[in-house]
Order: C-alpha cells, then sequence, then structure tokens
C-alpha cells in the first residue's frame, strides 16, 4: 500500500518518474501482491475516458512522457486505474491504482469540507480476505527486465518507409 503526495512543480516529472521506478521493483519483488497505490499526483493534464485516463495537450512533454511510463508499467503490473470521480476542472488529480477490483465513489458526508479540486472518495475493502499463505511463482515473461533503450534504438534505426512500401495491408503485414 502506498500513498503519494506529488507536489505540482518543476520537479514532478522526475518525482512521476521516480514513483515509476519504484513500483517497477516492487512488483517485480512481489509479484503476486496485491497493490493499493494512491494519492495527490498533480496531472491536471489527464482526465478519464470509457478506456482509461486520457492524456490532455497540456503540460510539459516531460511530464506527459512521464505519465504515460507510469502507466505503462500499471498496465503490466494488472493495475487499474480505479478512481473515476473527477473534480471541479473534469480531471482527476487523486488516482488510486490497484490490482485489487472495487468501487470507488464521492462521499457525501466528508469529515472536513471538502476542496474543489480533491473531491472527497470513499472505498471499502472490508470484505478483502488476506491469507497468509504462500502462492505459487507464476512463470511469464518478466517485462521489468527488457533492455527498452535497444529496443527503441533497433526499433528507430529501421527504415520503416522503405520496408513498408508494398501494395496492399496483406503485403505490408506480411512484411512487417
Amino acid at each position: 500500500m502506498g500513498l503519494i503526495y506529488a507536489p505540482p512543480d518543476n520537479l514532478l516529472p522526475a518525482r512521476i518518474n521516480s514513483i515509476s521506478t519504484r513500483l517497477a521493483e516492487i512488483i517485480s519483488l512481489y509479484p503476486n501482491d496485491y497493490v493499493l497505490l494512491t494519492g495527490d499526483f498533480n496531472l491536471p493534464n489527464i482526465t478519464r475516458s470509457e478506456s482509461g485516463p486520457a492524456i490532455q495537450n497540456r503540460g510539459s512533454v516531460e511530464l506527459q512522457n512521464a505519465f504515460l511510463n507510469f502507466y505503462e508499467i500499471c498496465n503490466l503490473a494488472g493495475l487499474k486505474q480505479q478512481n473515476t470521480i473527477c473534480n471541479c476542472k473534469q480531471n482527476t488529480l487523486d488516482l488510486l491504482f490497484s490490482n485489487i477490483d472495487f468501487e470507488v465513489n464521492h462521499c457525501s458526508l466528508p469529515l472536513i469540507s471538502e476542496d474543489k479540486y480533491h473531491p472527497c472518495l470513499e472505498f471499502d475493502l472490508s470484505n478483502l480476505l488476506i491469507c497468509n499463505t504462500q502462492r505459487k511463482p507464476t512463470k511469464g515473461p518478466n517485462f521489468f527486465k527488457g533492455d527498452y533503450t535497444k529496443i527503441n534504438d533497433t526499433l528507430s534505426s529501421i527504415k520503416w518507409a522503405e520496408i513498408l512500401s508494398a501494395d496492399s495491408i496483406n503485403d505490408i503485414t506480411d512484411i512487417f
């Protein structure tokens, strides 16, 4: 379980990247554990869509890339954004990523006055049963060990326009 506060300053992209790195390390060490990562990520360029978080063309490219990296790590780890409650500007500043399915609601009776940018949230995990049993290790690819710099360099060096200059989509697919 992790609670994050990432202040909205010039270091926000670096903070999001640091969170991503640590999250990837934790998930690779404990691949079968439940994860609940929540907090104020201060990402006003993120809105909610039917298919998940959508990045708006606001904020720096570094911030957008940092969030994309974070979101990709969450996807690889099976973590879903559970909070769909938007603030007064239709943004979701408070994110809640987990591999536990539960419902997040707007709290109708908050203990303190509600901040219009951070709606009070409530969720119930009382039905979650956590056992101290050993789970069998899962076998499968470990995407966190990939050399993505080398993969990106290799893919960037391919002259795609030349390779994929076939006459039909079927031919292009075959070549690809």
